[in-house]
């Protein structure tokens, strides 16, 4: 068996390999992503060759042997089941599947059983059939391929400290291997750690309730919203209608900014301990509902938004405490208004967070048809459309809040930013943005029915960083821990123009030193 792995003097297995990956992998993925691919799949595969002992070189060869084949396979699973690529959803899922239902999808998907073992058969013929090259030019594709994996780690590493230091560097360099399809599991662990590190972890308060009057609490946290395209801040057009007739009734901040210009760190930093200057995700578990569960309120938190992933995995963690969560994967942000209409049955104080995806772009994907309001080829169109749809969700929500004893808060998660070069879009805010990726709508909304004079109206015009929401909420249920006592929200929300924020490098600025416009 040995000598027949011991054939050497052609590459024709080596192309068949190469061909086959490719052809696989342009199914699902670009071609420059492919190219990449290809450029460190046939120097590994030649270097793995070079070794002079048949059984050393298959020992080397057998793990990314084994991880090509599965890559190969996983793809053309994907593809021809789904005719979509291996994504994280389909990792999550093998990942919990028990082992009956293994079993059990191992009789239905046997064919890729097969193809998995002629793959792995291929692989190893085209490793010990290339020709040895002579001499030192053996050590050529070992030379090559090491230069090739230092550019990827340079790059990752540059991109994690000029660009985003959310996501991995590991990941980004595993998308330019020939086992690509391993991120997606590498996604799903990180989720998962992220999600118990945030959500097992729960602080003991030592916490007193005051009564407010107010029996709901209702927290909308909307998604990538400015205040420069919303007719209560002075726009134009009539994006806000629902947020203006209902003004007498509402706080409204006027100079809103968040902490961050992306989801994943700026809605932490409105719900929880963690401050711009230290993002420990240690503080991620002393967070609004935490808080609230030992408050004695009934806690929910339904969301339009991914439960998975870099940019939500953490936001999940908060969420998983709530006695009650969903996420919602179809529709669009009105989907949420059932989940909220079972929510307010029942007796007791609640504390309701809804999640919506707002106006992330691309803003045509967020509101239906139906809502399509501006359509005068303006470039601001589609943007002013979903903002006019959240507005009108708002109203949606507060018409069910109208006859009890509730109130509500709506902030949006970070602002967006106009796009430079060919790119004039709203986007989101990078290395060092601009102040717009930072402001944000935000007001508290009381029912009229509350008349213990208690309710907070009218505006805050000072700059106000929604890092303070930590604190604004929980006084705002009427709880305060250790000595602290209730503060009323103006009082929170005393001027702090030398607010700081964070870009996605996590760089610290001074918000008063960021950029009106470039």
């Amino acid at each position: 068996m040995l000598n027949m792995l011991v054939i050497k003097g052609s590459y024709f297995p080596l192309i068949v390999v190469t061909v086959l990956y490719a052809k696989v992998g342009l199914l699902t993925t670009r071609f420059r992503k492919v190219l990449h691919q290809l450029l460190v799949l046939v120097p590994l595969l030649v270097a793995l060759a070079q070794a002079p002992n048949p059984i050393l070189r298959n020992l080397i060869a057998l793990l990314p042997v084994i991880l090509i084949a599965m890559d190969i396979t996983l793809s053309m699973f994907s593809w021809h089941e789904y005719r979509s690529r291996f994504s994280h959803g389909f990792a999550l899922s093998m990942l919990e599947t028990s082992r009956r239902e293994v079993t059990g999808m191992l009789g239905i998907y046997r064919r890729y059983i097969l193809t998995f073992v002629l793959t792995v058969a291929a692989i190893f013929t085209a490793v010990n059939t290339t020709p040895v090259l002579p001499g030192r030019v053996g050590y050529l594709p070992s030379v090559f391929l090491a230069i090739v994996l230092l550019v990827h780690t340079v790059q990752a590493l540059l991109h994690q400290q000029r660009k985003n230091s959310i996501s991995s560097p590991l990941q980004r360099i595993v998308s330019e291997l020939p086992f690509s399809n391993l991120n997606p599991f590498l996604q799903a662990h990180r989720d998962k750690s992220m999600i118990a590190r945030v959500s097992r972890k729960i602080p003991e308060y030592d916490l007193s309730v005051k009564e407010t009057g107010i029996d709901t609490y209702v927290v909308v946290i909307g998604e990538s919203a400015r205040p420069a395209n919303m007719s209560i801040y002075g726009y134009y057009r009539p994006t806000t209608l629902f947020a203006e007739s209902e003004q007498d009734n509402m706080l409204l901040f006027t100079q809103a900014i968040s902490g961050s210009p992306v989801t994943a760190t700026a809605v932490p930093l409105a719900l929880t301990a963690a401050t711009v200057k230290d993002m420990a995700v240690s503080h991620y578990s002393d967070n609004i509902i935490n808080i609230a569960n030992q408050g004695g309120f009934k806690t929910h938190w339904y969301s339009a938004q991914g439960m998975y992933g870099d940019y939500s995995n953490a936001i999940t963690g908060i969420a998983m405490n709530a006695h009650h969560q969903e996420w919602v994967k179809e529709g669009y942000d009105d989907a949420l208004l059932p989940l909220l209409d079972n929510a307010l049955q029942g007796p007791g104080k609640k504390l309701i967070v809804l999640h919506l995806y707002g106006s992330h772009p691309p803003a045509n994907q967020r509101y239906p048809e139906s809502e399509r309001y501006f359509h005068d080829n303006h470039p601001d169109d589609e943007y002013d459309n979903s903002i006019r749809f959240t507005d009108k969700l708002l109203g949606q929500i507060v018409d069910r809040l109208q006859g009890s004893r509730t109130s509500l808060l709506y902030f949006s998660d970070h602002g967006l930013e106009r796009g430079s070069g060919k790119n004039k879009g709203w986007q989101h805010g990078g290395v060092k943005p601009l102040r717009e990726a930072f402001q944000v709508p935000m007001f508290i909304w009381y029912s009229p029915l509350l008349t213990t004079g208690q309710e907070e109206k009218g505006k805050i015009t000072s700059v106000y960083s929604t890092v303070n929401n930590y604190a604004l909420i929980t006084h705002w249920l009427g709880v305060a821990q250790e000595s602290e006592t209730a503060k009323p929200v103006k009082e929170l929300a005393r001027e702090n123009e030398n607010s700081q924020v964070i870009d996605t490098t996590a760089q610290v600025y001074r918000w008063t030193d960021l950029e009106v416009s470039r």
